[in-house]
């Protein structure tokens, strides 16, 4: 278990130093630093940038997808890290209810999905004033959705393929469009 977590550690590391050095390579390109053949030239004769020192701050759209998740991990974080925990600790509660088997099967898919579709009315709910918190929620209760729909199809064969695809594409399509649509209610407030 520790090598895996040195193992993840370091990747982790190892794509924040790739990231850092991407973005001082285009700044040192943008500034004229190195030459065609990579050697650098002499300090003196580097050549002043005709454009502004705004122009030289790398935008978001050059940035790896780790800096953009990093960006994202960063706002609201305490939030994204509960409705991850609250994640855990459901499939927690109810992996213990099924090893004792305190719920049946057709229980167990019913608790799966009420939970699923509750989060995903509060997500509806939440994205009206709060879009970051809203968006999460969205997300929770669509992965409880699915996650219930794939367990109710593989382990208890509950649904068919065709209902079980169903679903999951309603799930999916319903965050999307909530998501969209908070974006353009923004777009038009501004």
């Amino acid at each position: 278990m520790s090598s895996f977590l040195v193992i993840l550690i370091l990747t982790v590391v190892a794509f924040w130093f790739h990231s850092r050095i991407r973005r001082i390579e285009k700044l040192m390109e943008i500034k004229g630093v190195w030459r065609e053949e990579g050697v650098p030239q002499q300090i003196s004769q580097i050549p002043q940038p005709q454009t502004s020192p705004q122009a030289l701050i790398p935008q978001a759209e050059g940035s790896s997808a780790f800096d953009k998740f990093l960006v994202w991990a960063k706002e609201d974080w305490l939030l994204k890290l509960g409705a991850v925990l609250l994640l855990i600790g459901f499939g927690w509660l109810a992996t213990y209810a099924f090893v004792n088997n305190w719920i049946g099967p057709a229980g167990r898919i019913a608790l799966g999905m009420f939970a699923g579709v509750l989060i995903l009315l509060l997500g509806w709910w939440r994205i009206k004033t709060y879009v970051y918190q809203g968006s999460t929620f969205l997300v929770l209760g669509s992965s409880t959705v699915l996650l219930t729909t794939f367990a109710a199809r593989e382990l208890y064969d509950f649904f068919t393929p065709f209902t079980a695809l169903g679903i999951m594409f309603l799930s999916a399509v319903f965050v999307l469009r909530m998501r969209i649509l908070s974006l353009y209610s923004h777009i038009f407030l501004l």
